[in-house]
């Protein structure tokens, strides 16, 4: 009898187990990245700004900005999409060769229509790296998952 019992509750603890595991790789599997537009930014900062300080000093730069969400203003130097159709705003000076390249997030696409190279406009996105000129081709700063902010006045 009493094997019977303990037969009994290692199963129904096994199910339980194995229940709550598929539970959690379900939540997993179906997560989605939070969208940025409605996070605050840690910093907000103007593009020459935010160049000058990597390109001055890129250890103490990456230190303070690399995995926050920055808010970056600046002029469109450049937007490009790729073979999956996510696009890359490139902010900064036309007569440098350096810049920060924003990755936009999927659901932005839309928005791309409506601004022009040379426009002043604010980005949002996560700082993910930095990569320094090396080969006279310019420093980059990289930025994902970016959204356009719309400043209501």
């Amino acid at each position: 009898m009493k094997l019977k019992k303990s037969i009994l509750y290692t199963t129904i603890f096994i199910l339980v187990v194995a229940m709550l595991g598929g539970f959690y790789i379900y939540k997993e599997y179906n997560r989605t990245s939070e969208n940025l537009v409605d996070v605050k930014a840690d910093f907000s900062i103007g593009g020459k700004l935010f160049l000058d300080e990597f390109l001055t000093n890129d250890s103490n730069a990456s230190k303070k900005y690399l995995g926050k969400i920055v808010e970056v203003s600046g002029e469109i130097k450049e937007m490009t999409t790729d073979e999956n159709n996510f696009y890359t705003i490139a902010l900064g000076d036309t007569a440098s060769l350096s810049s920060i390249r924003c990755r936009l997030d999927s659901s932005e696409n839309k928005k791309t229509f409506q601004i022009k190279k040379m426009n002043l406009i604010s980005i949002k996105g996560i700082c993910t790296g930095y990569i320094a000129d090396e080969f006279g081709i310019g420093s980059d700063i990289q930025l994902d998952r970016c959204v356009l902010v719309i400043k209501n006045n």
